[in-house]
């Protein structure tokens, strides 16, 4: 009988043919699968929406249509503005909440999670001062492009230093 060892069987051809290891295939198969499937079809973003422009939010947006009570407090540095709307979709974000102000101009680069509030009434962002914003008296966790209100809720925004934060 033939002495076979632990990783030969009756089966494994005797010639010394050079085969790549499995994980340099798996990999090359992986790259090829994700370039393939990065080469299809997406769909376009849709435009920013103009400060006020309140129909980037509609029923269809965020589900069942439920509108819920949202009010907008502006602290800048020599006045206190507010603002209610009764109109705000539940699930829509801070950022649809901020486009749909009229009373003040709002000023919003980016869109999603890339949202930013730049200025607001005239009152720029600069590199050590800003637009910070709370929801119902507690600190925002994430960006307002991302920050979804699904109950009644107050937005209050006030400028000042990044320090101490």
């Amino acid at each position: 009988m033939r002495n076979i060892n632990k990783f030969q069987s009756k089966f494994t051809p005797r010639c010394s043919v050079s085969r790549p290891p499995i994980d340099i295939i798996t990999i090359g198969l992986l790259a090829v699968t994700l370039l393939i499937a990065g080469c299809g079809t997406s769909t376009p973003d849709t435009p920013d929406a103009a400060p006020g422009d309140t129909s980037a939010v509609t029923a269809s947006d965020t589900g069942d249509g439920e509108t819920i009570k949202v009010t907008v407090v502006i602290q800048g540095k020599d006045s206190k503005q507010e603002f209610t709307r009764t109109d705000i979709h539940a699930g829509s974000t801070v950022e649809d909440v901020m486009r749909s102000i009229d009373e003040v101009p709002v000023t919003i680069t980016g869109s999603g999670v890339t949202a930013f509030i730049s200025e607001i009434d005239g009152v720029s962002t600069t590199s050590t001062e800003g637009w910070k914003y709370k929801i119902d008296g507690e600190h925002a966790e994430k960006g307002i492009g991302s920050t979804k209100l699904d109950a009644p809720a107050t937005i209050s925004w006030v400028f000042g230093s990044y320090e101490g934060e």
